[in-house]
């Protein structure tokens, strides 16, 4: 037993020797971490990218500004979750291909899926826009209608032409 602990000792002496006999200089004060190293990501794109990206119609050359508070007409909202994303994608589809020339979003926020078209600087902007919005779809869609109200609703950020 008394063996075992002997070289159980000089084992673990082995071990610590190196360590305890680097020089002091040799060792940094500091490792480097990855926060201080600040690394920097430029991404270089052209102005034209971003007109395309917010267009979403190729060919079509169009300035864009990003507005916060802007207002929106919201013409579903649902928070059934057996029939709602179905039932959006049905909308946004059917609404888009009444070609409007107003843009169309669907979004989901927990627990809603929504269908919003338009983008407005004011309210009295998006309340014009959507009576002649009830217009259409009275002709075109009028189950769209049945479904519930059609409104116009504040939206964070909408994009608008210049």
């Amino acid at each position: 037993m008394e063996r075992i602990r002997y070289i159980l000792l000089i084992g673990l002496m082995c071990l610590v020797w190196p360590v305890m006999a680097q020089d002091a200089d040799s060792i940094p004060a500091r490792l480097p971490l990855f926060e201080e190293m600040e690394p920097e990501v430029e991404v270089h794109q052209s102005e034209s990218v971003n007109q395309l990206l917010l267009s979403r119609t190729m060919g079509v050359e169009r300035k864009y500004e990003a507005v916060k508070n802007g207002f929106r007409i919201q013409i579903y909202s649902s928070n059934d979750q057996r029939v709602a994303a179905r039932e959006s994608s049905d909308i946004a589809e059917k609404v888009r291909n009444l070609n409007l020339g107003l843009d169309v979003y669907r979004t989901y926020n927990a627990p809603f899926w929504r269908v919003r078209v338009g983008n407005f600087r004011t309210q009295d902007e998006a309340n014009e826009v959507m009576d002649e919005l009830k217009d259409v779809l009275q002709k075109q869609l009028p189950e769209l209608l049945e479904t519930g109200g059609i409104y116009t609703v504040h939206d964070e950020e909408v994009v608008l032409m210049k």
